[in-house]
Order: structure tokens, then sequence, then C-alpha cells
């Protein structure tokens, strides 16, 4: 799929090939055709459905967030921090920000990862099943990640959508500005890839059943 861009200058492809039996990856190449350097903000918006038991996974490094919405979505003014996964709430209340809730709720949150982690991979667990399903991309090519968790705000039911993405945070203006985002120089190509992998049982985590198995072996 290619599109080319109608206010700026630049041609988009997006090809996606099974990786793997359980893996489908996404790569795209982003071709800027003028001469002047152009940032550019690229995420993915997954909306998966979480069920009443599901769990955000995200590496052990990040262990802080910072809120994005307006505070009148509960979270405080923007850039307020929380820990991760498990945080105290504005009025003191301990809270699972890694747990999706019911959409009776009717409350959600946008947060990301601290720009200096760099995270490579996030995961979504229903916990019952022990299905799972883990977004993996290189660091390098998109340093950012965040997270939206909507619990009956704007969906009949609760969603979970993790989103690497080449800016920190959602607007390419406040972005520029932090120096928190990718550019591609005039007549450049941009590359990146996205793969979604599908699991059950074991650890979500990347390698984990690996090493598993070689420890189950060793035993």
């Amino acid at each position: 799929m290619t599109l080319t861009g109608k206010a700026l200058p630049y041609r988009l492809t997006r090809a996606v090939s099974f990786d793997a039996a359980d893996a489908l990856r996404f790569d795209y190449t982003l071709a800027n055709l003028s001469t002047d350097q152009m940032p550019y903000i690229w995420a993915a918006h997954p909306q998966l459905v979480a069920g009443l038991d599901g769990e955000v996974l995200f590496p052990a490094a990040v262990d802080e967030v910072i809120n994005t919405i307006p505070e009148s979505w509960g979270w405080g003014p923007p850039e307020t921090r929380f820990a991760w996964p498990e945080a105290t709430s504005l009025d003191g209340r301990s809270v699972r920000l890694d747990r999706v809730g019911p959409p009776s709720l009717r409350q959600g949150r946008k947060l990301f990862a601290m720009p200096q982690v760099r995270p490579s991979w996030a995961a979504v667990l229903r916990r019952s099943s022990r299905h799972w399903l883990r977004f993996e991309w290189n660091a390098d090519d998109v340093p950012y990640l965040g997270l939206w968790v909507d619990e009956g705000a704007l969906n009949h039911e609760s969603v979970v959508a993790p989103e690497p993405t080449t800016g920190w945070y959602d607007d390419l203006a406040l972005a520029w500005q932090k120096g928190r985002v990718v550019t591609v120089e005039g007549g450049g190509i941009q590359h990146w890839s996205l793969t979604v992998r599908l699991g059950v049982d074991g650890n979500p985590a990347p390698g984990a059943s690996q090493r598993l198995r070689k420890q189950e072996t060793a035993g």
C-alpha cells in the first residue's frame, strides 16, 4: 500500500507479510520528496479488546510513565508522573496502571514511557486464558512508546492500545519543541518495521520461552 502526501511532499509505503507462523510483520518506507528536512510522527494505533482480565506488559526498564491528556481525565495535568506498573493516584489510592478494568468505569488514560528508556516491545495478556499478543520494533527507528487504555470512556468495551511511535508525545509541534521526534532529511528515505506476534502460555517477554526451554533442558 502506498500513499503520497498532499500538504507535504512525501511517499509512504507499507508492506505486510508473515514473518513466521505466529508473526505478522509491517514494513514501512517513508521517502521525503522535498529538499527540506521533515519531522514526522508515525504511531501504531491498535484497538485491542482487552476482556475483563487484560494486562499490559512493558520491558523491565519502564518503571515510570507520564500522563499526556488533559487534567479533566483525572490523571492530573499533562506530564504528571506515575510509577509503573503500580502507582499512587492523585487521591492517594494504589492503582495498577497495567490492568484493564470493565467498561462500566467510564474512564480512560493515555500514558507515555519516559523518552530516555526507548522500549523495543510491549505485550497484552489475557490472564485467564494466558493468550498474549506482542508488538516488537527497533527502538533506534521507533524510539518512543505510548499507551491508551479505554475503560468504557469512548468504546462500549474496554480496549487497550500499545502505541510505539516516532514522536514524544502525540502532537508533532510539541514533539518538535521538545526535540523528541524523528526526522528524515531532504531527499532521504526512512525505513522501520513493526512485528505483531501471537502466543499462549509462557512469558510474553521476547526470548522468555527460549530461556525457559533452556532451563528445563539443563534441569
